[in-house]
Formats: structure tokens, sequence, C-alpha cells
């Protein structure tokens, strides 16, 4: 989150709007369709993603490893 004072009951991630996946564009120029599941979130029976949960950061941490993400100060 951005500002820690503004958070919301549900965390965002890609919109899965193009046939179930959502286009995910790389630092590299290349493009891939990939589920939220897929990209390491958490996803609800209802499609939302919750604050808390058994997802993975290891794509996003810059060292292939689930870390947790820097605080916010």
């Amino acid at each position: 989150f951005c500002d820690d004072k503004l958070r919301g009951r549900a965390r965002s991630a890609p919109d899965e709007r193009h046939r179930g996946k959502a286009n995910v564009v790389f630092c590299d120029n290349h493009v891939e369709r990939r589920r939220a599941r897929e990209l390491g979130y958490t996803v609800n029976a209802d499609g939302t993603v919750p604050l808390i949960g058994s997802g993975s950061n290891s794509l996003f941490s810059g060292t292939g490893r689930d870390d947790d993400p820097p605080s916010i100060q």
C-alpha cells in the first residue's frame, strides 16, 4: 500500500479479463497471459484477493524468493 491510512478490505490484483487471464508485461519487454494465482496471488472463491493470504511475492521481490515487501515509511 502506498498510504497505510487508506487500506481497503481486499488487495488489488491484475484483472483476468482476457480469456480468463491478465496480460502481463515484463521488464525485458515480453508479454504473457497469466492467471492471478500464477503470479503468486491468493484468490478467494468470489474473485477477491485477500490482504492476508498464502500468496507468494517471488516474482516481484527481485530475488526470486518469497521475501516480504519493504515496510511503509
